[in-house]
C-alpha cells in the first residue's frame, strides 16, 4: 500500500529526505521512519527472539523508527490488544479500560497536519525545546490557577464571615441578638 504521492513528496521536501513513511504489513499501519548514520543504528540491539519484519527492513535499509500512523482512530491497546478509541489531531493519554494501561495516542491522517506535528517536534529544529516549554508553562498555569483558587476560597471565606471574625455583633429588627460563643 502508497501513501499518498502529496504526502511523500511533502515529507521529503519539508524534511531533506530524512524522513519516509512505510506501509507495515505486519503491524497494518504506516510507519515514518528517519534516516540514520549506520552507527547510531549498529548501537541499537534488536534482540534475536524479537526480530520482526519491520525492524529487519528498517535495519537493512539505514532507518530508525519514529511514529506509527493507524489508518483510522481505533487502536489496539499496547498491553492487552483491546481496540480503544484514540483523539484525533492532539496528544492525549489513554487508558485501556480492560487492563488500566496507560499510553500516548494520537491519530493524524496523513496530510499537513501530521508534517505540521513532526516539524513542531522536530528534535533537530528545536522541537524538544518548544515541547519542554509548553510543558513549563501548563505546569505554571496549572500552579498559578491552585494559587488563585485557593486566594479565592480564603476571601470568600473572609468575607462571609466577618462579623464573627471581627466579633462584631449583629443587630436585627428585634434589638440586639446573644453575643457570638467561643
Amino acid at each position: 500500500m502508497d501513501a499518498p504521492a502529496s504526502f511523500r513528496s511533502s515529507l521529503a521536501r519539508q524534511f531533506d529526505g530524512q524522513l519516509r513513511v512505510r506501509w507495515s504489513e505486519a503491524r497494518q499501519e504506516w510507519q515514518i521512519e528517519q534516516k540514520m548514520r549506520r552507527a547510531r543504528l549498529s548501537s541499537r540491539r534488536i534482540h534475536e527472539g524479537t526480530i520482526q519484519a519491520d525492524d529487519l527492513i528498517r535495519s537493512r535499509d539505514g532507518y530508525a523508527f519514529v511514529l506509527a500512523v493507524k489508518p483510522g482512530n481505533v487502536t489496539p491497546c499496547p498491553r492487552c490488544h483491546a481496540p480503544q478509541r484514540i483523539p484525533e489531531l492532539r496528544m492525549h493519554r489513554t487508558t485501556c479500560p480492560r487492563c488500566r494501561h496507560s499510553f500516548l495516542a494520537v491519530y493524524y491522517p496523513l496530510s499537513d497536519l501530521l508534517l505540521e506535528h513532526l516539524r513542531y517536534t522536530d528534535p533537530y529544529r528545536g522541537g524538544l525545546d518548544r515541547i519542554i516549554a509548553d510543558q513549563d508553562r501548563a505546569s505554571t498555569t496549572v500552579a498559578e490557577t491552585h494559587r488563585r483558587d485557593s486566594r479565592r476560597e480564603g476571601d470568600a471565606f473572609w468575607r462571609d464571615h466577618f462579623n464573627q471574625l471581627a466579633r462584631v455583633r449583629p443587630i436585627g429588627y428585634t434589638g440586639r441578638e446573644r453575643p457570638y460563643e467561643h
